[in-house]
C-alpha cells in the first residue's frame, strides 16, 4: 500500500491496518504491536489536526489564536444557562502543539 493511500485512511483504519501486521513483521523492525498502533494513531490525528489548521490559516495567522499557541475562551463561550465554560487552550496550530509538547514554555 502506497504512503498516499495510508494517509487517507482514517484513525481507525490506519489501526486495524497494523493489527494485520504478523509479530514477525513487527520483530524484524523491533516495534510491539501495541507500538504499532499507537504510532498510526498518533500519526493519522497528527496529520487530521494539521488539515484543520490548514482551513483556519488566513494571510499566514492563524485565525485560531492569531499565532500565539492559545486559544482563550473565557471571556466568549457561555452555556444556555449563563455559566462560563471557557477555558485557556493550546491551539491545533503548530504554535499550540508545540505548546503541548513543552507547557514550561507557556510559562515563560
Amino acid at each position: 500500500m502506497t504512503d498516499d493511500a495510508v494517509r487517507h485512511m482514517t484513525p481507525e483504519e490506519r489501526a486495524h491496518r497494523a493489527l494485520r501486521f504478523s509479530d514477525e513483521q513487527l520483530a524484524r523492525g523491533g516495534e510491539t504491536r501495541e507500538g504499532r498502533i499507537a504510532d498510526e494513531i498518533r500519526s493519522a490525528l497528527a496529520e487530521e489536526l494539521t488539515e484543520v489548521w490548514l482551513r483556519e490559516l488566513h494571510d499566514g495567522l492563524c485565525s485560531l489564536c492569531g499565532n500565539s499557541g492559545l486559544v482563550d475562551t473565557r471571556s466568549t463561550a457561555i452555556s444556555p444557562t449563563g455559566q462560563r465554560v471557557g477555558r485557556v487552550h493550546a491551539c491545533v496550530c503548530p504554535n499550540g502543539r508545540s505548546l503541548l509538547r513543552d507547557p514550561q514554555r507557556h510559562a515563560r
